[in-house]
C-alpha cells in the first residue's frame, strides 16, 4: 500500500465521517493505516536496514547502554527514530501508538532521580514495541515506580523502573508463557552493556511457530541511581535481549487519560496514573487516577463503553455533578456517570473517614473530557 493510498484512505474516511452524525472514525482509520504500514514495513525492512548501514557505517547502539560523551547530553538517542533492527527470530511487526511526548523533560538515563516522582510522567518510551495489531499496552506511574506491560499473542514484555532495588524486588512476576513464570528460577550473573546484571529464565513454556518459549527476566542498573527489571517472553535469550533493546531511556512521555481533574480542593493531590491503550477496535481502553487527601484515597476509573459495555449502568442518574448526571452505588462508596463514550466511576478506597458524597460530586463535576477520547495528543 503506497503512502498516497494511505493519505487517500485517511481523507476519505474523515470526509464520510464528517458528512454524517458526529461519529469517531479513528478505530477504522487506525486499523486500515496500521495494516498499510505493516505491509510497507515488511517489503522495505531489508532495504532500509542495508541503506542505514551504508549511510551510517555503524550498528545501532542499545538504548540501555550509557551514552558516550556528547555535546548534547539531553538530546534523544539516535536509535529512537529508527525502525527495530532485524532480530534473530524475524522483524517485529509493530505500528507505534504513542503517549504524548513530555517536551523538556529528560529520560531516565539523564534524570534517574526523577523516576517515580511525578504521576503525570514516564521517563522512558516503548514506541517501537507498542501497538502491534490487537495489542494492549498498559502504562503506570506512581510513587517510586514506573512500568509498562505490552500484551499480544506474539509479544509479552514488562518493564519496571525504580530508584531502589527494593521496589523492584517487591513486584511479583508478570510475564508468563503458558503456566511458566520465572518465580522459582535461580538468578545467574550476566553482563548488559558492560554492567553487572542478573538473569532468571523459566522452564520451556508454550510453543509459538513450533518453538517453545521461555520467560527471561533481567535486573540491573542501566545507569547509576536507576534500577530496571525487564521480563520478556521469547524463543531465545538473544531474541529477548533484542526486544529489551527497543526500550528507550532517553525519552519521556506524559501519562495521560481522556479526562482531567480540574476541581480538586487545595491540598488534595493525584498520586498515580494507570492507562491502557489498544490498537483495535479503539485506542483508549481504561485507566485510573487516585486522588489523595491525607490518609483518604479516591480512585477515579474511566472505561471505554465500546470495549466494556455494562447493561443498565449508562442510564442518567438522579444526582447532579456539574454538567453530568451521576448514580450513587448502594454501599455509599461509589458513584458512576457517563461522559463522551466513557463510563467514569469514583470509588472510595478508605472506609475510615471516607470522602463525602458532596466532595465526590465536586470532583466529578469538574472533570473535563475531550471530544476525541481516542487521541492521546488531545488529553
Amino acid at each position: 500500500m503506497s503512502a498516497d493510498l494511505d493519505r487517500t484512505l485517511s481523507a476519505s474516511l474523515r470526509q464520510h465521517a464528517d458528512a454524517g452524525s458526529p461519529i469517531d472514525p479513528q478505530p477504522l482509520l487506525h486499523a486500515a493505516v496500521a495494516r498499510g504500514r505493516r505491509l510497507r514495513a515488511r517489503r522495505r525492512a531489508g532495504s532500509v536496514a542495508l541503506a542505514a548501514a551504508a549511510v551510517a557505517g555503524v550498528a545501532v547502539i542499545s538504548v540501555w547502554l550509557p551514552r558516550e560523551q556528547s555535546t548534547t547530553p539531553s538530546g534523544r538517542h539516535p536509535s529512537s527514530s529508527q525502525a527495530p533492527s532485524p532480530s534473530p527470530s524475524g522483524p517485529l511487526d509493530v505500528d507505534p501508538a504513542k503517549l504524548p511526548a513530555a517536551d523538556g523533560q529528560p529520560g531516565a538515563a539523564e534524570g534517574p532521580d526523577l523516576v517515580g516522582t511525578d504521576p503525570g510522567l514516564l521517563h522512558f518510551s516503548v514506541d517501537t514495541l507498542a501497538a502491534a495489531s490487537g495489542q494492549a499496552v498498559t502504562w503506570t506511574s506512581g510513587p517510586g515506580l514506573e512500568t509498562v506491560h505490552l500484551m499480544s499473542p506474539s509479544l509479552r514484555v514488562y518493564v519496571a523502573l525504580a530508584q531502589s532495588r527494593q521496589s523492584l524486588r517487591a513486584l511479583p512476576p508478570v510475564v508468563t508463557s503458558g503456566t511458566e513464570t520465572v518465580e522459582s528460577a535461580t538468578p545467574v550473573d550476566i553482563s548488559l552493556g558492560g554492567r553487572a546484571a542478573t538473569l532468571r529464565t523459566s522452564k520451556p513454556g508454550q510453543k509459538v511457530n513450533g518453538l517453545p518459549e521461555r520467560v527471561y527476566a533481567f535486573e540491573w542498573q542501566p545507569v547509576e541511581g536507576l534500577w530496571a527489571r525487564v521480563e520478556v517472553r521469547a524463543a531465545s535469550r538473544q531474541r529477548a535481549v533484542h526486544i529489551l533493546e527497543q526500550v528507550d531511556l532517553h525519552q519521556a512521555r506524559r501519562c495521560v487519560l481522556p479526562y482531567r481533574l480540574t476541581s480538586l480542593p487545595a491540598g488534595w493531590t493525584v498520586s498515580d496514573c494507570d492507562v491502557e491503550l489498544m490498537e483495535s477496535p479503539g485506542l483508549f481502553a481504561k485507566g485510573t487516577r487516585t486522588v489523595v487527601d491525607g490518609q483518604r484515597r479516591l480512585k477515579i476509573r474511566a472505561n471505554s463503553i465500546e470495549l466494556y459495555p455494562e447493561r443498565g449502568a449508562d442510564r442518567p442518574g438522579p444526582l447532579k455533578a456539574g454538567p453530568y448526571q451521576v448514580s450513587a452505588g448502594p454501599d455509599g462508596l461509589s458513584w458512576t456517570m457517563r461522559a463522551e463514550g466513557l463510563r467514569i466511576t469514583a470509588q472510595v478506597e478508605t472506609r475510615k473517614n471516607p470522602f463525602s458524597q458532596a466532595e465526590v460530586l465536586q470532583i466529578l463535576g469538574g472533570l473535563y473530557v475531550p471530544d476525541q477520547i481516542h487521541d492521546p495528543a488531545t488529553w
